[in-house]
């Protein structure tokens, strides 16, 4: 579950779609030459994209969004204050999705 802990950091700093793109690619590689199921795999690409863009404010134009309007009104959130709650809860989500991944 490499793949999982790997993209999940990749993705809280690239943008999640262009990543995903770029990894399905090398994923089917790997299924092939190890004799693996790819629909694990993908999935483990899919959890990973998805969650990992919540660590960071840059992860995701969402998060970039909901920043600028909490500054418009009033409410400053520093890229600390964000870490300080995203990677918490990106490390909690993705021990869960380990678990049920095995």
């Amino acid at each position: 579950m490499s793949i999982l802990w790997v993209v999940t950091v990749i993705s809280a700093f690239l943008d999640t779609i262009p990543l995903c793109i770029a990894l399905t690619k090398v994923i089917a590689v790997i299924s092939a030459r190890l004799s693996l199921p790819l629909p694990p795999l993908a999935w483990a690409l899919a959890f990973a994209a998805c969650l990992g863009q919540n660590a960071t404010i840059v992860g995701s134009a969402n998060n970039v969004v909901a920043v600028t309007l909490c500054e418009r009104s009033g409410y400053a959130i520093s890229t600390w204050q964000w870490l300080k709650i995203g990677i918490p809860v990106v490390l909690i989500t993705q021990v869960v999705i380990t678990m049920y991944m095995y």
